[in-house]
């Protein structure tokens, strides 16, 4: 639609094209949301990183996960920013679909939460791989939002930040 000219441009047929593709997008997040949330259903995982953050030591396991989650934050994040910039050439499109964008942010946000809470010495990993690429603010981002979501503020430098 972005190399159609102007006149030949149908934001029905964009918004047509793309909205069942953000909500299948959004509803295969939500699984992997839902998936994080039983896989530590009682907690030893959770207190296995805890220990691990606290003496500094991260297992190889949890050094993979930092990555994969560093992976998608790239790719899932960075496509829906991309999308948004797409959508400003397109304002009738923009207000149906920018709602979709902003809903499929959320899953990303809370996978990384959900992810962060189960193993809490992978958000250290997590923040120096993408604080080497400059994305690091993009995860304190997600982290302020995630933190102030469910819990009591905290003190910051308590996460490494």
């Amino acid at each position: 639609m972005d190399v159609r000219p102007e006149e030949d441009r149908n934001e029905g047929e964009l918004v047509q094209q793309v909205k069942p593709l953000l909500q299948q997008a959004e509803q295969i997040m939500n699984e992997t949301q839902g998936m994080i949330k039983g896989a530590d259903p009682e907690n030893k995982i959770s207190q296995r990183a805890q220990n691990h953050q606290k003496a500094h030591k991260a297992t190889p396991e949890e050094q993979r996960l930092a990555e994969a989650l560093k992976v998608m934050i790239e790719e899932v994040g960075g496509t829906i920013e991309w999308a948004r910039n797409k959508l400003d050439a397109f304002p009738k499109a923009k207000k149906d679909l920018g709602p979709l964008l902003d809903a499929l942010g959320q899953p990303l946000t809370q996978i990384v939460a959900g992810v962060g809470m189960l193993l809490a010495g992978v958000l250290n990993l997590l923040g120096s791989l993408l604080s080497g690429l400059g994305l690091d603010s993009l995860l304190k981002g997600i982290f302020a939002a995630t933190v102030s979501c469910f819990f009591e503020p905290l003190d910051p430098s308590y996460y490494g930040y």
